[in-house]
């Protein structure tokens, strides 16, 4: 079990966790009483407040080391808390904002493997630069190498929110993501108060499929308009997708998560968690 221990600056990890609560390793310190961010400066030890995890099918870590604007890799993270490559800067003692282009990221939140993929592809929700990127190979590649993929942005070189205006192609202040068992990406697009679903998330400034939390709309995107219901969202900031197929998206401002059973069908939530049932409070 790999936890973003986020505001002591580290991951921890736990070789038995449903036997003991001790962590048997520490990423980002140099110790289990530390919780410096970038303790000794930055570089291949540090982290400075990391959020996202995700795990390749070769057992390898990626880390989003959010303010330090860049994804850490360790290729052996049950043995050893050696990192072994970077994402988003071309060297381990940088941590500057956005590098413009292909191979800068700005507070990045959330990442995801694509198991369907082989080689597995790591995707990074870059969310200051409102836009998500992919990296087609994530066991080989070089430090800082350029993403191949970005989404939410009509290329590598913009930033903004809703850049082209409000639609299937944009984004705005997305936070994490997801990835189904048969290879559609789920991004939950928290300033537009909205999560969108692309069936094929390749090349360039791909299309989303669909949209959760606007009722079918690409065009609007109101905190729960219209009212809470089974079709609303409110700052959505998290998601995941279980064997079946379930989609959960972590509904933060509705105070709930949302439960789709059929999302590739149906936009329309079937259950609320943290409102005794309710999809209209």
């Amino acid at each position: 079990l790999y936890v973003a221990d986020t505001l002591n600056n580290r991951v921890l990890e736990y070789d038995t966790p449903l036997e003991s609560d001790a962590a048997d390793r520490v990423f980002g310190q140099g110790g289990f009483t530390s919780y410096d961010c970038n303790r000794g400066g930055v570089g291949a030890g540090s982290l400075c407040n990391p959020q996202g995890l995700a795990i390749t099918d070769a057992g390898s870590l990626f880390v989003a080391d959010s303010r330090n604007n860049r994804v850490l890799e360790y290729d052996s993270p049950t043995t050893e808390t050696a990192v072994n490559r970077v994402l988003g800067q071309t060297s381990f003692s940088l941590n500057g904002i956005n590098l413009i282009g292909a191979q800068g990221l700005y507070s990045p939140l959330g990442v995801a493997i694509d198991h369907t993929a082989k080689p597995n592809r790591v995707y990074v929700v870059d969310t200051g630069n409102n836009r998500v990127l992919g990296w087609s190979d994530a066991q080989d590649f070089k430090d800082g190498a350029p993403a191949n993929i970005v989404i939410g942005q009509p290329d590598f070189h913009h930033s903004g929110c809703n850049t082209e205006g409000l639609g299937a192609k944009s984004l705005c202040g997305p936070s994490a993501i997801a990835v189904d068992g048969q290879g559609p990406l789920y991004v939950a697009d928290s300033g537009n108060h909205r999560a969108l679903e692309y069936d094929s998330p390749s090349g360039s400034s791909p299309t989303a499929n669909r949209v959760y939390g606007q009722n079918g709309s690409f065009t609007t995107n109101d905190c729960d308009k219209g009212g809470v219901s089974a079709v609303t969202l409110c700052m959505p900031s998290g998601g995941a997708v279980d064997h079946a197929g379930h989609l959960y998206v972590a509904d933060t401002l509705n105070s709930r998560v949302v439960d789709y059973d059929s999302p590739l069908k149906s936009t329309t939530a079937n259950r609320a968690f943290g409102q005794d049932g309710s999809l209209t409070s």
